[in-house]
């Protein structure tokens, strides 16, 4: 909800706004493909992507396209907004930061091996986030660049680092590893603080 809108998509190619107020449908926007994928917006602009590897942002007023960013592949990840930045992990082996205002790509980095379809984590100038290649990321937020990469050697990429969002407190990363452990990671560096085999769980959000 933004702007006294509610946004939805609906499996039959349209993104809709309603009226917070009295659920009328303010404006319709249709694409060329379901979309299945959360969206995020910011002041007057909603941004949502989907599988044919667009990634949109329409005006919340009266639905305009304000711009597109076309990539490789599928886009799956969510995005996240902080400040004009826009960052959201594809399907292409690259993690994006867009400029919010007008859909400029601010830096990429090109070194996933696999898909990502989790919301990352911003944090202390850090974007983290999990990917299906069994890592979890630590990329410096105004650059792109890496800052480490953790991966506790588990075998399994069912259970992996891209079916968690990672949460923080204090410095510390907290993750559920694809191993089921809970984990704790020192944010600045990766170093692994602890983990837990009390008890195992499955793909989830960490707990800070």
């Amino acid at each position: 909800m933004k702007d006294d809108h509610v946004f939805f998509w609906k499996s039959i190619r349209k993104f809709e706004a309603l009226d917070a107020g009295t659920s009328q449908v303010n404006w319709p926007y249709q694409t060329s493909a379901g979309i299945f994928y959360s969206t995020t917006a910011m002041d007057g602009l909603v941004i949502f992507r989907y599988g044919h590897g667009n990634i949109y942002a329409l005006n919340t007023e009266n639905g305009d396209l304000e711009w597109k960013v076309t990539t490789g592949a599928a886009v799956l990840g969510s995005p996240i907004i902080e400040g004009d930045s826009v960052h959201i992990g594809g399907s292409d082996g690259k993690f994006r930061a867009l400029s919010a205002s007008i859909g400029e790509v601010n830096w990429e980095f090109e070194g996933l091996q696999r898909v990502v379809v989790s919301k990352p984590l911003l944090s202390e100038g850090f974007v983290i986030f999990g990917a299906w290649d069994k890592n979890l990321y630590a990329l410096d937020q105004n650059t792109g660049l890496l800052k480490w990469a953790w991966n506790n050697g588990s075998p399994n990429r069912i259970y992996s680092t891209v079916m968690y969002i990672p949460v923080t407190d204090n410095g510390i990363v907290s993750i559920v590893a694809p191993d089921r452990y809970p984990t704790a990671l020192d944010i600045h560096s990766g170093k692994e603080l602890w983990r837990s085999n009390e008890a195992t769980v499955r793909e989830s959000f960490g707990i800070s």
